[in-house]
């Protein structure tokens, strides 16, 4: 589906929308004509669906026909051992693209990054939105050290950590409200010992999850992390 993104709270059904700027070079780029349907999403739930009136290289007249509202009635939320820069910015991709509503990005003794809102920041989540047709924006906190996250204003009704050094000692997920979700995900060489000590002793009392699988990149870890939270909230 092409889509763009647009936070503006003025776009009205039957009204037309000018586009002049790099997302009309996106909309070229993936081949969109005169008559396409293209989708507007605004991160806050809404999404509108257009008509190509018309497009040049520079500008595209689109035409505003039906609108949409989808609830954002589940929380998912990543608190993720900040990496090295890249892979920082693929885990923000993946994540949005996986539907994570809050980031929270922890410093951690193997730490390489430190993370500060920019435009580019802002240009790798939007195109990850767009890319997903996600609905939502996602909320990220400041970098937060590991030994004040209960200070953060999060409610989960659940929260799994998956650990490095828990292998063979999973703790019990059964009968779990998972509306709420919340996981935890090292950097690329994982929480520490003790790390993994405050974060199982927080007031998120986070359970153990230690996956039969390899030892996963911590971006590969964030989308199978997000594969376990929906495959629970199916049950």
């Amino acid at each position: 589906m092409r889509a763009i993104f647009e936070k503006s709270h003025q776009l009205k059904v039957k009204e037309q929308f000018i586009v002049n700027d790099d997302r009309c070079h996106h909309l070229n780029v993936v081949r969109t004509r005169a008559g396409d349907e293209v989708w507007i999403f605004d991160g806050e739930g809404n999404a509108f669906q257009t008509k190509v009136l018309s497009i040049t290289k520079k500008e595209a007249l689109l035409e505003i026909v039906d609108s949409k509202y989808k609830a954002n009635d589940q929380k998912l939320v990543l608190f993720i051992g900040v990496p090295k820069k890249d892979a920082f910015e693929d885990i923000l991709k993946i994540a949005v693209e996986c539907g994570f509503t809050h980031i929270v990005p922890l410093s951690t003794a193997h730490s390489q990054f430190e993370y500060v809102p920019s435009e580019r920041i802002n240009k790798i989540i939007e195109s990850a939105l767009v890319q997903s047709n996600n609905y939502y924006w996602p909320t990220i906190y400041p970098q937060t050290k590991i030994q004040d996250i209960n200070s953060l204003d999060i409610n989960l009704e659940i929260a799994l950590l998956f650990s490095s050094f828990s292998e063979g000692k999973n703790d019990d997920v059964a009968k779990q409200n998972w509306r709420a979700a919340g996981v935890f995900i090292g950097p690329e060489a994982g929480y520490s010992v003790e790390e993994e000590a405050q974060i199982l002793a927080s007031k998120f009392k986070a359970l153990r999850k230690h996956l039969p699988c390899p030892i996963l990149r911590a971006p590969t870890a964030v989308a199978v992390s997000a594969g376990y939270i929906y495959s629970q909230r199916q049950k």
